[in-house]
């Protein structure tokens, strides 16, 4: 691989070590929390001794009702010179009677803000999920568009690792093949220069035997071919031994 295409792998692998992690919600044990609120909460039930607000009715109501009903204690005894009467008892009683009615008469009314109260509170947790909730999404939302931002990037830089890769095969194939063809050409020049020296050394050997013949000196001829034969193309020996079957000169020692 070339320099480029090295960098690009490393700029790749650098960049796939750097994939986001899992996502991981930091919203998540506090809208837990208040699920487990919103589940545990008792359905409503109105107790009025259990109200707070309507103790502190009871409280005032009894204190009236009883100064009520000694006021009326006090009036009807001064009508009787001082005595205490059925009558001073029954009147007393009446009053104090009637701010404990007036006081069973507000329990509604307590109830109906109880509930109220309860509602509030479970909107109130209700709303504070929702509102985690949405925030979560967010946050999520955020971690998926790095997580996109990181699989365009990695990807981009693998593409361009690939086609550098690929282009550097491209070109080790061009290579590979223009000098597989200046082998051939330097191998086909060599083979013709053989072949050219060869026939120019065959026409000289040729020559020189045809000299020794003319002077009928046949063994030289022999120790000629002997010495040349095992260096001779097929064609070639066929051409001497056919010159020296003319002459009837043995081809073996």
């Amino acid at each position: 691989p070339s320099r480029e295409t090295q960098e690009a792998r490393r700029s790749w692998e650098e960049l796939a070590a750097r994939q986001p992690g899992d996502y991981t919600s930091p919203y998540a044990d506090r809208m837990e929390d208040l699920l487990r609120q919103m589940e545990s909460r008792e359905a409503f039930s109105y107790d009025p001794s259990r109200d707070e607000m309507f103790r502190r009715y009871a409280r005032l109501y009894q204190r009236q009702g009883q100064t009520a009903m000694e006021d009326t204690l006090g009036q009807a005894a001064g009508l009787t010179g001082g005595y205490d009467s059925s009558y001073a008892r029954q009147a007393g009683q009446q009053e104090y009677n009637r701010y404990m009615q007036e006081l069973a008469a507000l329990v509604p009314q307590l109830q109906q803000d109880a509930w109220d109260r309860y509602e509030t509170q479970g909107q109130a947790l209700l709303d504070q999920y929702k509102l985690l909730q949405g925030q979560d999404e967010d946050a999520y939302g955020q971690w998926r568009d790095r997580v996109e931002d990181w699989q365009d990037a990695s990807r981009q830089a693998r593409d361009r690792y690939e086609s550098l890769e690929k282009q550097d095969y491209s070109n080790y194939l061009a290579l590979m093949k223009y000098y597989a063809s200046r082998a051939k050409q330097e191998q086909d020049a060599a083979l013709a220069q053989q072949k050219l020296e060869a026939s120019a050394a065959s026409e000289s050997l040729e020559r020189t035997m045809n000299t020794y013949l003319s002077q009928g000196d046949t063994g030289r001829v022999k120790q000629l071919f002997l010495q040349y034969r095992d260096r001779m193309t097929p064609l070639q020996k066929r051409r001497f031994e056919k010159l020296m079957g003319k002459y009837n000169i043995p081809m073996t020692e």
